[in-house]
Order: C-alpha cells, then sequence, then structure tokens
C-alpha cells in the first residue's frame, strides 16, 4: 500500500467544519501519516469523509484508488508516483476493493450491536471484492447509490399521488358540504343536516380510499421493500442484515408520532383553502366560493400526497433505515445492482405503464378479497373515525359561524370564523387516520378480544369442533419397547410387532 503525503503543511479543520466531520478528517490523517508500507484498515478507512467538498478521489492505472484531503489535486499515473503531492494536500492510496469496503462499512449504524456489524462488515467485504472483481469503481458505486436514491424518492412522491386519486375522485363525485354551506342561510344551517352531509362524504371517502389503494397496491404501489431500492426487503436480506433491520425497528409510539406528523399535509391542505375560500366568496358569491372549495380542496391532495410519501421516506433514510446498507445486504444483490446500473431513465415510467394497464384485471381477480379487507375491524375503525371527525368539524363550523352571523357579523366573516374555528379537529382527524400503529393496536386488541370470547364459548360448547374427517385423539397411547424376538419369546411374553 503506498501512501503519498505532505508533512509540511497538513490541512487543519475548515471554518464551518462540524466537530464530527474534523475528527473524522482527523482520523484519516493519523492513517494516512502512519507511512508507507503500515497498512491502514478497519474503522481508520470507514472514517474517511468522502462527503467533504475538500475530498477528491483518483485512479492510478493499476486501478487503485487515490483519496485526497485538502486543495483538489489532479492525479494521474506519474504525478502519483513522484511523492509528496503540493501544499495543503493529504493523499492515500488504497486498493479499489479495501476503499469499496470502507465505503460500504459506512454505512453500517454504529449503534448496532458489535457482533452485528463484525457480521454485516464480513458480508459486505464479500461484496467489495465481488464489486472489484468485476471492474466497479467506489465512483460508480456511489453514483449507482445516488442514481437508486432518485429513483426511490421520485418513486415515493409518485406512490403518494396515486394513493391520493381514489380519495380526490370521491371528494370530487360525492362531496356536498361545500354546497351545503354555501346554501346554509336557504337551509336554515340546522347542525344535524350538516353532520348527516359532512358523514356522508367521510363514508364514501373512505370507501373510495380503502377499496381503491387496495386496488392499487396490487401492482401500481407494491410493498414498501419491493418498492424501493434502498428499503430493506426483510425476505431477501442476508441474516447479519435481517438481524440489523430487527434491531433498528421503531417502535409502536415512534410509528405513531411519525405517522401523525406527516399526516398534517392534509391538515395543511385545509389550512391553505381557507383564505383562498374566504377571497372567493369576498369576490364572487357564496355558490361560486363553493365550487372552489370543491375543486381547489381535492385538487391539492395529489401534490399533498406526493410531499407526505417524501417526507416519510426522507425520515427513514435519515435514520438509516433506508440506504444502501438495504441494496448490499440482500442474497440477490448483485442482480438488483447490474439491473439498476442497466435500467434507462425511462424505465420507471414504462413499468407505471405497464402495471395502470393492468389495474381492470387487477380489480376483476381481487374483488373479493378487496371487499374482505374493505370490511376488516381496523378500516372499519378508521372509517369510523372519519365519519365521526367530519361531522364533528362540520356541526363545529356550523355553530361558530351561526353565533357570529348571530352576532351580527356578516355571512362572509360568519363562515370565515367558523372555518377557523373547526380547523383545529382536523390535526388529530389527519394525524389518526390511516395511521400504521393506529391500524396495528386496533387489529391486536381485536384479535386478542376474540381469543378472549372464543374460550368460554368454546367451553360452554364443549370445547372446540374437530375438523371434518379428522380421527378422535385416543386417550391413551402404549409404548412397547423395542425386543429381538428371540428374548420376546425366551420371556414368555405375546408377539407384539416392533414399534419404530
Amino acid at each position: 500500500m503506498g501512501v503519498d503525503i505532505n508533512n509540511d503543511a497538513v490541512p487543519s479543520p475548515r471554518a464551518g467544519e462540524s466537530p464530527a466531520r474534523g475528527a473524522a478528517a482527523a482520523r484519516f490523517r493519523d492513517a494516512a501519516q502512519a507511512g508507507p508500507g503500515r497498512p491502514v484498515r478497519g474503522s481508520a478507512l470507514a472514517e474517511i469523509p468522502l462527503g467533504a467538498p475538500n475530498v477528491t478521489i483518483s485512479y492510478r492505472p493499476d486501478r487503485s484508488v487515490v483519496i485526497h484531503l485538502g486543495d483538489p489535486v489532479p492525479v494521474n499515473g506519474a504525478a502519483a508516483s513522484q511523492g509528496p503531492t503540493r501544499a495543503q494536500s493529504v493523499a492515500i492510496d488504497i486498493p479499489e476493493g479495501e476503499a469499496i469496503g470502507s465505503w460500504l462499512a459506512s454505512s453500517v449504524p454504529r449503534e448496532l450491536d458489535e457482533d452485528v456489524r463484525a457480521a454485516l462488515g464480513l458480508h459486505l467485504e464479500a461484496v467489495s471484492r465481488r464489486l472489484a472483481e468485476k471492474g466497479e469503481r467506489l465512483e460508480d458505486i456511489r453514483a449507482l447509490a445516488l442514481k437508486a436514491l432518485r429513483r426511490d424518492v421520485l418513486t415515493a412522491a409518485a406512490t403518494g399521488a396515486v394513493n391520493a386519486v381514489p380519495a380526490m375522485a370521491a371528494g370530487w363525485a360525492a362531496d356536498f358540504t361545500p354546497n351545503f354551506f354555501a346554501e346554509a342561510e336557504k337551509l336554515g344551517n340546522p347542525l344535524g343536516k350538516a353532520a348527516a352531509t359532512a358523514a356522508q362524504a367521510g363514508a364514501f371517502e373512505h370507501a373510495a380510499d380503502v377499496l381503491g389503494c387496495y386496488l392499487l397496491s396490487l401492482r401500481v404501489v407494491p410493498s414498501v421493500g419491493d418498492r424501493f431500492y434502498l428499503a430493506p426487503n426483510v425476505e431477501k436480506l442476508v441474516e447479519p442484515a435481517a438481524k440489523a433491520n430487527k434491531a433498528m425497528e421503531l417502535g409502536q409510539w415512534q410509528v405513531f408520532r411519525n405517522r401523525f406528523l406527516t399526516n398534517q399535509t392534509g391538515s395543511v391542505r385545509n389550512l391553505l383553502l381557507l383564505p383562498i375560500a374566504v377571497a372567493v366568496e369576498a369576490a364572487s358569491s357564496p355558490s361560486t366560493a363553493g365550487v372552489v372549495d370543491k375543486i381547489v380542496n381535492n385538487a391539492l391532495r395529489m401534490p399533498g400526497g406526493a410531499i407526505k410519501d417524501g417526507i416519510r421516506y426522507g425520515i427513514e433514510y435519515q435514520a438509516g433505515r433506508y440506504g444502501p446498507l438495504w441494496l448490499f445486504g440482500r442474497h440477490d444483490w448483485e442482480e438488483v445492482y447490474d439491473t439498476l446500473k442497466a435500467s434507462p431513465p425511462y424505465e420507471p415510467a414504462l413499468n407505471i405503464g405497464r402495471k395502470v394497464a393492468l389495474l381492470p384485471y387487477d380489480a376483476v381477480r381481487s374483488l373479493g378479497d378487496n371487499l374482505k379487507d374493505a370490511v376488516s375491524v381496523e378500516n372499519v375503525a378508521l372509517g369510523a373515525w372519519l365519519v365521526g371527525g367530519l361531522s364533528a368539524y362540520a356541526v363545529t363550523r356550523t355553530a361558530v359561524k351561526d353565533a357570529v352571523e348571530g352576532a351580527g357579523a356578516s355571512r362572509l366573516w360568519g363562515d370565515a370564523a367558523g372555518r377557523l374555528a373547526a380547523f383545529p379537529l382536523r390535526v388529530p382527524l389527519s394525524g389518526i387516520y390511516d395511521n400504521a400503529s393506529i391500524k396495528e393496536a386496533v387489529r391486536t386488541v381485536a384479535g386478542s378480544a376474540m381469543r378472549t370470547v372464543s374460550r368460554p364459548l368454546e367451553a360452554w360448547a364443549g370445547g372446540a369442533a374437530r375438523p371434518a374427517g379428522e380421527a378422535e385423539a385416543p386417550e391413551a397411547v402404549v409404548v412397547v419397547p423395542r425386543q429381538d424376538p428371540g428374548e420376546s419369546q425366551q420371556a414368555g411374553t405375546p408377539d407384539v410387532p416392533p414399534t419404530a
């Protein structure tokens, strides 16, 4: 291993450099200054601050990699072998496979147990050797990881937008709440009518959301592990990566909190609508404001869904629960790597087009399962939450609107006050609806309740019925030791068939 060092001017941490990055740079310099012939392995290489702006990567003709810390220095085969580089530069020259392995090792979270980290390290060493054998360079691998990240972010945004389509269509088709408030004076603005109108809209939206998203999940929006390159596919992870993924799983409270916060895009959508609706009503009429309310509210669902899922992906990526580790931690990482590398830019759009074309077939094929999923206990509970929440919103808006207008304010200000007063109800409504941890909690509670109820019923009925065709269990089993036939006769015992 060759090391090129300029000892006269070792770069110091730059202004504004984070302490963590400065410490990593210091460890890198220490490793570089260990001198020629000293192997630099393990944590020293894992600390190379490749993301720093003053780090450059060059390659020798023998395909070893030269990493520079300091002012960028052009390195070619001749210059790299002539000794020290110019001032303010430190360079370390290591084999390509070790550079790749160092970068892969940097993706392993430090909070994992040492035995898990060690097992992952062995797997990633094998991956780095194979990548070097294939002629891959560190910069190629980093570029591919960036390509995967870009694809994933676009996929996340597209997924959120597509999943918002069923609710958007339902809102346009059957949400009569804006029309109700536009005609409130003619109707007398009754609380019961407001609650019923909002409940009808909520029920229709929930049904469309559940049935539509289930249909989309069959092909257009697959599971997370199959949807993203950098998300863990649990069934395809090598054992150390599977253990790491299990150790990094969030608790129910953390899942609830993250979903609650990202679901607030729905609340933001309704908050943005408030000044728009008031301005339109002030400039035109209540009926026009009702139409604009309906159009804008539902048109914002798709970009809101895209932002929501994009933020969710970003949270998981920043926490290390998504990232290059889960691509290279698969059994079939090489196949996925080669496929992604050969994938043209237009392929994602082409794949989505194929999947959308098969939606009618999916709708017919999955009709029974779709309906069964729609009436599952968690979906029924969430539907009741949405219907009740929207009813409470409509009643609050109506009551405040009537009170403000009864005090002498105009209809415009009464409606604006009603919208503003009812808005806080949107925060828990959006945060809890379609929250993954809530669904899991409902399933757990419902399953426990079913088991609790079924046990006394089975006892009262004389035990659970046996499946058809199943033989009655014997009351006792006699085990006869295996004996030689001759011994059996000598002992004067009757012949018995030997048992296995």
